[in-house]
């Protein structure tokens, strides 16, 4: 764990130090260049497990604290769990309220407010004085940190990691998880994150379930994958053209203007 928080240290310092004096857009084109050819030497590697990746028992002292008690399934009405996924669901969610807490209380403290002005008018914090390439660093670094500690309980609850699961698409998904949830609110990405995963799986249930009763009969249960994501993106540019600044965001804080 130790090991891998350094490592997103180094790279947010490796990656920010040439790239943040770039316009927003352009340091959004190089951080996902940078992602791509990470991943395709990754792939290319063959001590970090190539294309296969690693696999194998991760995080074996995590699942030693498991408090629960032996037995093959927890249900929890609709949901179940095994043993070692509701250990890993009960930490993770309270990791997530701890971050919220820090995430909630960085944005109050003076350093928050630096970086809020620096995400409306850059040039009017810098004429105070402010060292501005500074704060993206160290924001850089913190959500490198935040990022790296998610990576540690994919790993551990896949039990596998793989390159190919961080295809550009998925960097897409995290983007619309943001939008939806509203940006610049503390719980705008959990919501986002709940309602995106939501309506992925509740879509493709429900149409491999028509199909099956025989009620959609123009589509084959190979097509709904992709259809899934049509709907989804539809509703995604529904909410940008009524409510671009998303479920929770304030209109008056940030709009994203898409008409």
């Amino acid at each position: 764990i130790l090991y891998a928080l350094l490592l997103s240290v180094a790279l947010a310092l490796i990656l920010g130090i040439p790239t943040l004096r770039l316009r927003a857009d352009y340091l959004a084109i190089v951080t996902i260049a940078t992602g791509e050819i990470m991943r395709l030497a990754f792939k290319s590697t063959d001590p970090l497990g190539g294309s296969q990746g690693i696999n194998g028992k991760m995080g074996q002292d995590f699942y030693d604290l498991n408090p629960f008690p032996q037995q093959d399934r927890f249900d929890f009405g609709p949901l179940s769990y095994t043993r070692a996924d509701l250990w890993v669901v009960l930490v993770g969610w309270v990791v997530i309220a701890l971050l919220l807490l820090l995430t909630w209380a960085l944005m109050r403290s003076p350093w928050g407010r630096v970086l809020k002005g620096i995400r409306e008018d850059e040039d009017a914090v810098r004429s105070l004085g402010k060292n501005t390439y500074l704060r993206k660093m160290q924001a850089l670094i913190l959500g490198g940190l935040l990022g790296s500690l998610s990576g540690i309980f994919w790993a551990i609850a896949k039990q596998s990691v793989q390159p190919d699961s961080f295809v550009p698409a998925f960097t897409f998904f995290c983007y619309t998880i943001l939008i939806l949830g509203g940006a610049a609110r503390v719980m705008g990405p959990v919501l986002g994150a709940i309602i995106f995963w939501f309506l992925l799986v509740f879509i493709e249930q429900f149409l491999l379930l028509l199909i099956d009763n025989g009620t959609i009969t123009f589509l084959v249960p190979t097509q709904v994958g992709p259809i899934r994501f049509i709907l989804v993106g539809l509703g995604l540019m529904l909410l940008m053209i009524f409510r671009p600044q998303g479920i929770l965001g304030d209109k008056k804080e940030i709009a994203l203007d898409a008409r």
